[in-house]
């Protein structure tokens, strides 16, 4: 048998701000063992690590989506790869 892995979520966005605690339930009665939540920016890194914290078989991932970043965005760069070393 297998074990089934999420391996690209965002339950850490607004839109599971009302069932987020029931996506995860159902998911896992579902037989997901384990799940992968992926911060897009600043803001959605931070929120990623604190679910991982509150959950042992969530796993978080930092990063910065390319669709969030103009050319001007050094500050903004800079402030996630700081958050990241």
């Amino acid at each position: 048998m297998f074990s089934i892995i999420d391996s690209h979520c965002h339950l850490d966005f607004p839109k599971f701000n009302k069932d987020r605690e029931e996506a995860i339930s159902r998911a896992r009665e579902a037989g997901v063992k384990a799940m992968i939540n992926s911060g897009i920016d600043f803001k959605t890194n931070l929120s990623s690590i604190r679910l991982a914290e509150q959950y042992n078989f969530i796993y978080p991932t930092a990063g910065l989506s390319p669709s969030l970043v103009s050319t001007q965005d050094d500050e903004r760069v800079g402030k996630i790869l700081k958050q990241l070393s």
